[in-house]
């Protein structure tokens, strides 16, 4: 149910310029009456002389410095006096600037804290009072962190943090307030700034770069509209991310004892093989639905069928995708995030083992890889669309021990993995939220491998396959998926092996100078 503003009483802090003063002239349109609360008097007068003009009744200013405990409980006292009570509590008031970090910390976190016992305090039915909400100025390092600006970030974290457990049902039944965050971009004016101004140490300025490098900037307007949205709409407890000119995502904080209740995954050739039985183990795992993208459309509705008769209709969706057209893949995407509101696991499965026709294979292995992971980036990204989430791009084995009987296909294999060797490193972790997993697999039953003599470049590399299959042991399909339910438990981005039955292992690649100084020592 939706609150209605109209009546109601909003006191912002740092209300007078920049979001808290926009924060104000929205509230202020939809029907409230608005307590300016803001430590620059000069703009605070001016922005109630603005709102006056319009109705002088329905607004006034309280000089309010937030690290001052006395003044912000003197701000409450007064917006009560003339304005009637209390109803909407807006903690905005922040600092960005680690030189200043005790500042900092005083007005982003202890400000927020005493915005919220004075709010518990006026506003709680334990109190005697009406219960209301609370919003608290978070930010987008709450999900990417800014490594140029750690105590920023730890201030916004916290507050992050205190929401969740102040917005718990136990306190809303208790004190009848609802407490959620509101979490911006970076202003234009931030990011077009001189940054030696408010970073530590000016060796962080390199650092100031990439955490700018993707930041896209959010326009104190847009900001004032997703106030308005989570006011009206957003559970207690919430915390939600706002940039750009798109509308507020809600910020999913992942269970550590369970990473797959309420999830949604994609999963290409995910028809049958390996895959369907990938979409089968998560569904099975607390997965809320799967999305199987594959080119056979009988195998696809087939896939469907099994899975409907297993775990109810209104589990997956079936997506007709061959994964060389990069249009039907970014197809399969959206399709996915418009049947279930997002996605969480990526999972790049397809693939063919044919070097007769190495062109397929190539456009197959290397660019449906290609192309999968970096729309799974982008639609995943909590930067960008998404929550974050995990890509696990499957491999072949011979990727790392290449088969003679198959070169061009243990070429792909080879570059699938140093793309996602190259996903894995931390920057774009940081960047987006998204981890990153490579499985490799060892000879698994599977059509592909049933497939496989008949797509060598002549006998005699067909010979050399077949001496290769020979030897070697093949698990079945679910021996993979239980894998990739392991990996993604273990939480860390990195190279696995599943093969031969055991549980999967993490490669540890040497580098360049541990080579050159095992060769020196021999």
């Amino acid at each position: 149910m939706e609150m209605e503003l109209k009546g109601k009483v909003a006191l912002v802090t740092g209300a007078a310029s920049g979001h808290g003063r926009e924060y104000c002239l929205e509230l202020f349109r939809q029907g409230c009456s608005i307590s300016i609360c803001d430590i620059n008097t000069e703009a605070g007068e001016d922005l109630l002389h603005v709102l006056a003009k319009q109705d002088r009744d329905r607004v006034i200013f309280c000089p309010c410095d937030v690290t001052d405990y006395p003044q912000f409980e003197e701000a409450f006292q007064t917006t009560i006096s003339k304005l009637g009570g209390v109803d909407i509590v807006i903690n905005n008031a922040s600092v960005m600037n680690d030189r200043l970090w005790e500042l900092e910390v005083d007005v982003n976190l202890n400000g927020v804290i005493r915005g919220l016992l004075l709010a518990f305090r006026f506003l709680g039915k334990d109190r005697g009072g009406p219960g209301g909400i609370v919003v608290n100025a978070g930010a987008s390092p709450t999900i990417n962190p800014l490594i140029s600006l750690p105590v920023f970030t730890a201030t916004k974290q916290a507050v992050a943090a205190m929401t969740r457990c102040y917005g718990d049902q136990y306190h809303v039944n208790l004190t009848g307030v609802k407490v959620m965050a509101l979490c911006t971009a970076p202003k234009p004016a931030v990011i077009t700034g001189d940054p030696r101004k408010r970073l530590l140490s000016g060796e962080y300025e390199q650092a100031w770069q990439r955490d700018i490098s993707n930041a896209i900037p959010i326009k104190s307007e847009h900001a004032a509209k997703a106030l308005i949205d989570i006011i009206k709409k957003a559970p207690s407890g919430s915390s939600w991310l706002v940039d750009s000119s798109k509308p507020p995502t809600e910020i999913k904080y992942s269970l550590d004892c369970d990473p797959f209740v309420d999830k949604v995954a994609m999963v290409t050739g995910g028809g049958g093989g390996i895959g369907l039985e990938i979409c089968k183990r998560l569904l099975n795992e607390g997965c809320r639905a799967v999305s199987i993208a594959d080119k056979d459309v009988c195998r696809g509705e087939s896939a469907l069928k099994e899975i409907a008769e297993m775990f109810g209709n209104d589990r997956a969706i079936f997506i007709e995708c061959d994964v060389t057209k990069s249009e039907m893949l970014d197809w399969a995407f959206k399709n996915t995030i418009r049947a279930y509101e997002g996605v969480d696991f990526v999972v790049n499965n397809a693939g063919i083992l044919n070097d007769r026709k190495w062109q397929c294979e190539i456009a197959t292995n290397i660019n449906g890889y290609v192309v999968g992971s970096l729309l799974a980036l982008q639609y995943m990204a909590c930067s960008c669309k998404g929550c974050g989430g995990y890509l696990i791009n499957v491999i072949s084995t011979d990727a790392i021990e290449p088969k003679p009987g198959c070169p061009i296909y243990s070429m792909t294999q080879a570059g699938i993995l140093g793309l996602t060797r190259a996903l894995i490193n931390g920057r774009h972790y940081q960047r987006t939220g998204v981890k990153v997993i490579g499985l490799c697999t060892g000879l698994t039953e599977t059509q592909l491998l049933e497939d496989a003599a008949c797509g060598t470049l002549n006998e005699k590399f067909a010979d050399e396959l077949q001496d290769d299959l020979e030897e070697g042991w093949i698990q079945p399909p679910a021996a993979v998926a239980e894998a990739l339910i392991q990996t993604i438990c273990k939480k860390k981005a990195a190279i696995y092996v599943v093969d031969n039955g055991h549980n999967p292992f993490e490669v540890k690649f040497p580098t360049m100078e541990k080579m050159a100084n095992c060769d020196s020592k021999c």
